[in-house]
């Protein structure tokens, strides 16, 4: 197999843009003729005091992933007035509703980082996406997690996040009361991952995709790695 490699499908906007500084994490969804694309957009204010960095959730659409390069990009937070941050879009069959995940600010509070979703009937509706809540879950304490991710089974829906300590957790709820029943749910750490390498040693950190191959009925887990330690160079 030989892969072709395309030029960049979204880069970072201009300098006056809502993502003029990274363009990141990025959900995709094709559905009827349409890419659809959420993801993480970071900006750049120059104020009195200085440099300010803001984050959201941008959202472009276009029928192929070559034209998604010169669509209109939306910025989603702005429009649905809501702090929307590392987004995961899924079709939840149901409730016949497309569910946004994301995380947003605690700002001042713990934990930092709070789940939320939304909802939209329609995914081509832009102003459709409901007012974003929060997952409630029974989580017992305040520490650091990021990242949420949900898979389902034929049974359960399944939450898992990383806690930038080497670990992934996971809690689940039924079918037929998510998003609620997380709020019954226990934490359970799904793996831990760490290891070293000529580089120095690494512990599985943040941005978890959890996935499901269907022929071999088998679920995969991406991870991304974090240097604890740096090795001195010559």
């Amino acid at each position: 197999m030989n892969w072709k490699v395309s030029k960049p499908i979204l880069k970072k906007g201009g300098k006056e843009a809502f993502d003029n500084v990274a363009v990141k994490d990025p959900s995709i969804v094709f559905y009827n003729g349409k890419y659809h694309v959420f993801y993480t957009s970071k900006k750049e204010t120059q104020t009195v005091k200085g440099v300010v960095y803001g984050m959201g959730c941008g959202y472009v659409t276009a029928e192929s992933l070559e034209k998604l390069a010169d669509a209109k990009r939306y910025n989603l937070s702005e429009i649905l007035d809501t702090n929307i941050i590392a987004p995961q879009v899924f079709y939840f069959e149901p409730q016949k509703l497309w569910y946004l995940i994301a995380h947003r600010l605690n700002t001042g509070k713990k934990p930092s980082l709070i789940p939320i979703y939304l909802t939209n009937p329609d995914i081509n509706n832009l102003h459709g996406w409901s007012k974003s809540q929060d997952i409630h879950t029974g989580k017992s304490n305040d520490d650091f997690w990021i990242d949420f991710w949900i898979i389902c089974d034929d049974e359960k829906a399944h939450l898992f996040y990383p806690d930038q300590l080497g670990s992934v957790l996971r809690m689940e709820c039924p079918l037929d009361n998510f998003p609620k029943g997380f709020v019954d749910s226990k934490e359970k750490i799904a793996l831990t991952v760490k290891g070293e390498n000529e580089t120095g040693k690494w512990i599985m950190f943040e941005a978890e995709h959890v996935y499901r191959a269907k022929k071999q009925n088998l679920f995969l887990i991406l991870l991304e790695g974090g240097y604890l330690i740096r090795r001195k160079g010559p």
